[in-house]
């Protein structure tokens, strides 16, 4: 098992836990929600993906997480997920810096109004 960053939580507006995590210090934030079969605690296990987050963090400041109702963070209802489109505004509280413009998605630039392209 590789040593990755300490796992943090935040609470969300709506009351749910949220689990993160930040490695790196660059002048922009990088953030890359973690979906799937994984959560934030097992995706240092993976060498190759870990080499590939820690190149990431040696540019940027990555902030990757759980969005709600995924891996560590609190449970949804299935109609209870919102949209990606609200992840930004949950993302803020776990360490990003405001969104700016130094603060980027990956993949992409989500915004509250959608994917910027």
């Amino acid at each position: 098992m590789a040593d990755g960053p300490s796992t943090r939580y935040t609470r969300t507006s709506e009351g749910v836990y949220l689990a993160y995590q930040v490695t790196g210090d660059g002048p922009l934030d990088l953030v890359m929600p973690i979906t799937g079969s994984t959560a934030v605690e097992l995706i240092w296990d993976d060498p190759a993906f870990s080499r590939f987050l820690g190149r990431l963090a040696s540019l940027a400041r990555l902030i990757t997480f759980d969005p709600r109702g995924f891996g560590s963070s609190g449970r949804l209802s299935s109609a209870a997920i919102p949209a990606v489109q609200a992840w930004p505004a949950s993302v803020t509280g776990a360490g990003a810096r405001s969104s700016t413009s130094t603060t980027k998605w990956w993949p992409g630039n989500w915004s509250a109004s959608g994917a910027d392209r």
